[in-house]
C-alpha cells in the first residue's frame, strides 16, 4: 500500500506495540485491506452509501430518522 510506504515510522511504532509476531502480521493484513481516500472521495462514497440506503435498502423516510449520519470537513458538518 503506497499510503502506508508514506506512514513508515509511525507503521514501526505501530509494530512495537504488538506482543507477538501474529499479532504483527494481523496488524499487517488488517492494514493492507483499507485504502487512502481523499475528501473528496469521501464526499462521494458517502452520497452513494446514502442513495443505496435511500432507494434499496428498505429503510423508508420518516420524521423519527431510521437512519442518521454525519461527515465533517474542517470546520462544517454535513447530514446525510
Amino acid at each position: 500500500q503506497l499510503w502506508l510506504s508514506e506512514k513508515e515510522a509511525e507503521l514501526l511504532s505501530l509494530l512495537e506495540l504488538c506482543d507477538s509476531k501474529v499479532e504483527q502480521l494481523l496488524l499487517i493484513d488488517l492494514l493492507g485491506e483499507f485504502m487512502y481516500i481523499s475528501q473528496s472521495q469521501l464526499s462521494d462514497l458517502l452520497n452513494q452509501m446514502t442513495n443505496y440506503i435511500i432507494e434499496n435498502s428498505g429503510f423508508k423516510e420518516s420524521p423519527e430518522g431510521d437512519i442518521a449520519g454525519m461527515t465533517t470537513s474542517g470546520q462544517q458538518c454535513g447530514f446525510l
